[in-house]
């Protein structure tokens, strides 16, 4: 809830980590081009699991991630596969964290400890912004990366970078 100059995800090596809207849009690039949810799970490059999440997730602006695993269908025995769906979903840049808020109860008074919320990027950053950075070479947009990332630590392992780019 900083701004909308940076977002909050897992987004590198399957951790949490913040990303400027400067750099977003290359690792977008990267990640999955113009390609939206549609595309990548016709592919076959999403699972399931991540399907059922993603679309409970769009269909309201910001969810808690309670309301989002209850939206979603899954069950207890289920949890596991609930947060892989969402780092899924984080690492290839559909879904990011867009605050924290208290549940509330059924007469709107707030209750129990801080709940991550969650949206999808396009209501977080913009739908144009999204669509522009669709449109970068993914190929110049990964060159940037790796020139900043070698220019901050020259030491960087080149398949270690390449991870951190591409997820």
């Amino acid at each position: 809830e900083e701004g909308r100059g940076i977002a909050y995800a897992k987004l590198f090596f399957r951790i949490g980590g913040y990303i400027t809207k400067e750099w977003y849009p290359d690792f977008l690039a990267v990640r999955r081009g113009s390609m939206d949810f549609e595309d990548c799970y016709a592919e076959g490059t999403l699972s399931y699991d991540a399907k059922r999440v993603y679309e409970a997730a769009r269909s309201v602006p910001r969810v808690l991630m309670p309301e989002l695993k209850s939206m979603a269908a899954f069950g207890r025995e289920e949890g596991s596969a609930f947060e892989q769906a969402l780092t899924e979903l984080q690492m290839g840049m559909f879904l990011t964290i867009c605050g924290q808020r208290r549940r509330r109860n059924k007469y709107g008074e707030e209750y129990g400890w801080h709940c991550t919320e969650f949206c999808t990027i396009e209501q977080f950053w913009g739908e144009d912004f999204i669509r522009a950075a669709g449109e970068l070479d993914p190929v110049e947009a990964e060159a940037r990366i790796t020139a900043r990332v070698l220019e901050l630590n020259p030491e960087a392992k080149k398949g270690t970078v390449r991870k951190f780019i591409r997820g």
